[in-house]
């Protein structure tokens, strides 16, 4: 172990520290087919497909990995314009049309103005794929 001292000098100094997943509550999270954002690291096979719930910078970076990696990503989002809602995590409006604009490129599917009603995750089959019920932000029926 090093107990030596550094100084540092600058003009601003950020001080990143990592950060707790939320796991909000009627999800079933299980590690093995639903995970969070610090679970996912232990997954140990490419999913076929992928349905991400958010829209922050983790969510969105996990979308890219897998679709780069070669899945069919949907990231599910509540907000109705996918660039407010990165703009209200600090986004400048233009970086938020970007990104939006690569995420689409790229083939993710964005589900706007929506949210999980209910997982359906099959207790007897593993293979059998997960089924997500969506419903407006705030409950209600989706507009189609």
């Amino acid at each position: 172990e090093d107990n030596s001292i550094s100084t540092v000098n600058a003009k601003n100094i950020l001080v990143a520290t990592g950060s707790t997943p939320f796991r909000p509550g009627g999800i079933p999270f299980d590690g093995r087919r639903v995970f969070d954002s610090d679970s996912i690291n232990t997954l140990g096979y490419l999913p076929k497909s992928v349905a991400i719930t958010g829209s922050g910078i983790i969510a969105i970076e996990f979308a890219k990995i897998f679709k780069n990696l070669g899945s069919d990503v949907t990231l599910i989002i509540r907000d109705k314009i996918p660039r407010n809602a990165l703009m209200k995590i600090g986004l400048d409006k233009d970086i938020s049309a970007t990104l939006v604009a690569d995420l689409a490129r790229s083939g993710i599917k964005i589900e706007r103005d929506a949210q999980v009603k209910k997982f359906v995750v099959p207790k007897d089959n593993p293979k059998a794929p997960i089924v997500l019920e969506l419903e407006a932000k705030g409950g209600g029926k989706r507009p189609t």
